[in-house]
């Protein structure tokens, strides 16, 4: 078994204890980033970057897995190489669309992605939006139903709960992956830390005196029904692993 010390268990830098608290525009901002981070682990995805990376010696693996995955040529247009950090690719743009003003010295890569209109300075605001309004009627087609990617909604949870149901399965794949604990020893580990329950936002308690850990690791029948909802977290972070490679996420799983 992993030696434990207090230290693995401090997640005061962690957001854990204070998800309540944040405004709901931060809370989409951590479940973006808790996206891209969770798709670094789609090991399907890794490989066609790989393989992108690697270029014409690889074209059977990319189609193999184009074959494979409906999307994964439209997420890699997208999203990009994630894994190679030279990458310059806002994926932000993704879920937060924004107009920018640029000048020749600054022109952005122009790209399908992009529409870049030419205005005349100096105009007055309503006859700006006249302008916007004519060039949108002769170009229909530059309207969609975006933004292109959206968070899915885990069983009409607001988006701060499904934030901490995220950062709890996050730590338990943590612990059965990093650390090789058990889904019980996990579920007794938070039983007996006030703290770290209060943390992960579960009230979890040990029935009685008990001290240290029991022998053979044989816990409580009420430590296994922990365990239970320690083993659906896991299989809830390996569905939002999986759900990447189709666009969408998080997982939509039965609590």
């Amino acid at each position: 078994m992993t030696k434990h010390n207090d230290d693995l268990y401090d997640l005061s830098d962690g957001y854990y204890h204070e998800y309540k608290d944040l405004p709901d525009s931060v809370v989409e901002d951590k479940l973006i980033e808790a996206w891209f981070k969770i798709f670094q682990k789609n090991s399907d995805y890794k490989a066609y970057c790989e393989a992108k990376r690697r270029g014409d010696s690889d074209t059977e693996v990319c189609a193999a897995l184009e074959a494979t995955y409906s999307r994964i040529a439209e997420l890699y247009s997208d999203w990009g190489d994630i894994h190679d950090p030279s990458t310059q690719n806002d994926w932000r743009m993704l879920f937060y669309p924004r107009a920018q003003l640029v000048s020749p010295e600054n022109k952005p890569t122009i790209s399908e992605k992009l529409a870049l209109i030419s205005i005349p300075k100096g105009l007055t605001k309503e006859i700006f939006l006249e302008v916007i309004e004519k060039f949108l009627r002769a170009h229909p087609n530059i309207i969609g139903d975006g933004p292109k990617y959206k968070l899915n909604p885990i069983n009409r949870n607001r988006k701060r709960n499904t934030l901490l149901r995220i950062y709890q399965a996050e730590f338990v794949h943590d612990m059965l992956h990093e650390e090789g604990e058990t889904p019980a020893f996990i579920a007794w580990r938070i039983a007996s830390n006030p703290e770290l329950g209060r943390l992960l936002g579960v009230k979890w308690f040990l029935h009685g005196p008990i001290v240290g850990l029991p022998a053979n690791e044989e816990f409580p029948d009420y430590i296994y029904n922990y365990a239970r909802t320690i083993e659906n977290l896991a299989e809830f972070y390996q569905a939002c692993i999986a759900n990447t490679i189709h666009g969408v996420f998080p997982a939509n799983t039965s609590e």
